[in-house]
């Protein structure tokens, strides 16, 4: 189960993963309303990690992501 809300400086993507076994999501930027063309950081926001949105995101087992996706200036 996939989140988005979207704010005036950010965009939230948070993905469930309900099952035992760890998947992997791709962001689809177009698909939220984001320009693909504009470079973006991004944050996990549970570990405070940089995320390159460009690869597979794994989301573990029984768990969830939370991204801020912060709006070019």
């Amino acid at each position: 189960h996939q989140f988005v809300r979207v704010d005036k400086d950010a965009t939230y993507y948070v993905c469930f993963n309900y099952t035992d076994a760890d998947t992997t999501t791709l962001v689809n930027l177009k698909r939220l309303g984001l320009n693909p063309r504009l470079r973006y950081t991004v944050t996990e926001l549970w570990s405070s990690s940089a995320v390159d949105l460009k690869k597979p995101l794994v989301v573990p087992g029984k768990d969830v992501i939370v991204l801020k996706i912060e709006h070019p200036s």
